[in-house]
Order: C-alpha cells, then sequence, then structure tokens
C-alpha cells in the first residue's frame, strides 16, 4: 500500500459517514416553514389542479363548476418510524376564506389532508368528495382501503351523508363522517383562522377554528377526535390542502399556513 492509500481509505469513510449522518438527520429534523403569503413560493409548494395565485393568496379553486385544486408541502412528512413505531406530533395553522358571492349557490369547501404520496386525484372529478375522492370512489370500501386519508373539512355543501348544515369534519378514510360539528360560517369576505394539533401520545387530533356567531360576532369553535395515525397512514405521506366545487361553485382563498412537526429522533 502506498502512503497515499491510507488517506484516500479515509477519505472515502468520512464521505460514507457523512452520507450517512446527512441521512439521519433528515430522517430525525423536525419539518417547519411559514408562509405568511404564498408570492414566490412555486418551488416549496406543488400545486395541482385549477389553483392560482392572487395577490399573495391562493385560489384553490376557479369560480365555475366541477374545479379542483391541490396544494402540498414540495417534502413528504415521515409520520412515523416503522423500526421505533414513534409517531410524530404536529400543528398546523392556516388562515382561508369561502365567499359565496352568489347566496343561493354554495359548494364544496376545503380540506386539510395527510395521504399516501401521489394521493390519486378524484374520477370521475365532481365536488362531493371536496377534491379527496369522487362520489363513487367513496362508495368503493376496496378503494378507500387502498388509498387511505385523514382530513379535517371545512364543508359547505349538504350532501345525503352530510348534517344539513355548514360543519367542520374530521375524516378517517371517508368524508361520511359522524366527527362533526356546526360551523357558523359567513359565506362572505371575512375569512377564519383554523388550527389543528396531533398528539401521538394520545392519539388526539383536534382543530381549533374561528366563525361567526349570527354572522355577527367573532367565536372559536372545537372540534376533535382519537385517531391513530399509525393504523390509518403510510410511513411518509403528503399534506397540504384540497378544494373543489360541484354544480354550485364559490371561492376557496387560501392566505397563511404554517407547519411545525416534532422530531422522530
Amino acid at each position: 500500500m502506498t502512503s497515499s492509500e491510507p488517506s484516500q481509505a479515509l477519505s472515502s469513510f468520512h464521505v460514507t459517514l457523512v452520507i450517512l449522518l446527512l441521512s439521519l438527520i433528515s430522517d430525525a429534523t423536525p419539518l417547519a416553514f411559514n408562509y405568511k403569503r404564498f408570492s414566490g413560493t412555486t418551488n416549496t409548494l406543488n400545486i395541482v389542479g385549477d389553483v392560482y395565485q392572487d395577490n399573495g393568496a391562493l385560489q384553490l379553486t376557479q369560480y365555475k363548476k366541477d374545479s379542483l385544486g391541490r396544494v402540498t408541502y414540495y417534502k413528504p412528512l415521515r409520520l412515523w418510524d416503522n423500526k421505533t413505531g414513534k409517531v410524530t406530533d404536529f400543528t398546523t395553522h392556516f388562515s382561508f376564506s369561502i365567499n359565496t358571492p352568489n347566496k343561493s349557490y354554495d359548494g364544496d369547501g376545503i380540506t386539510f389532508y395527510l395521504a399516501e404520496p401521489n394521493f390519486p386525484l378524484p374520477v370521475p372529478r365532481d365536488g362531493s368528495g371536496i377534491g379527496l375522492l369522487s362520489r363513487y370512489e367513496l362508495s368503493d370500501p376496496n378503494y378507500t382501503n387502498k388509498h387511505p386519508f385523514v382530513a379535517v373539512e371545512f364543508d359547505t355543501f349538504g350532501n345525503d351523508w352530510d348534517p344539513p348544515y355548514d360543519h367542520v369534519g374530521i375524516d378517517v378514510k371517508s368524508i361520511a363522517t359522524a366527527f362533526t360539528t356546526e360551523w357558523f360560517s359567513s359565506r362572505d369576505e371575512r375569512g377564519y383562522d383554523a388550527v389543528i394539533t396531533y398528539n401521538a401520545a394520545t392519539n388526539n387530533l383536534s382543530v381549533t377554528f374561528t366563525g361567526y356567531k349570527d354572522n355577527v360576532t367573532k367565536i372559536k369553535q372545537h372540534l376533535w377526535s382519537k385517531v391513530d395515525m399509525k393504523d390509518v397512514l403510510p410511513e411518509w405521506v403528503e399534506f397540504g390542502f384540497t378544494s373543489a366545487t360541484g354544480l354550485f361553485y364559490e371561492y376557496h382563498t387560501l392566505f397563511s399556513w404554517s407547519f411545525t412537526s416534532s422530531t422522530l429522533d
């Protein structure tokens, strides 16, 4: 062995060690970001469907029937660790509005969701699944078992499985959920704030959101449910927002979005 061979071997070892450490750090590092506006965010967001930027906000759908949009973060979230079984905690905050200029039209709402990477778009496209799935896919348990999701819905259209009022719901593999509460929505340009928190130790998925009591007084509302993320979703997930319109339509606007997760180290 020449004198240069030991240094070359040591250099190769260092490179391998650095790559391994970077890989471990990438898996263990908490995910965190904060979009106060959405100008110049195209490199860090995946935008699908009819989404478009509008003065620093994102219009999630167009003002027309059968429009669909999705916005997800460009990196997947490591939701849980297969080796340890540990699940991440996370908190997300976002501000948005749902505006129905023609008060006789409404549909269909917005969801924050987590699902497998490259989660398929609804086929055929309709508003009933709020951009998560179609009415046909909703009725097929094989489909929802193959493509599971967890979502918080802000629903402004009453389908036959919905309560007869605007509501917020926690969805696990289905948007026909029993975990709902009435949402005091305004259907105008006044916006809302929502904070969704997941506590892995207690499996508690909770959402705090604003509404307008008697369409005047701004109030805080709450909903929670137990969800074992590890039993429903894969280890890595995409996450973000979906929205859709059907025969009736409205404006779905996202103004800001922040997200933080805990480490799985």
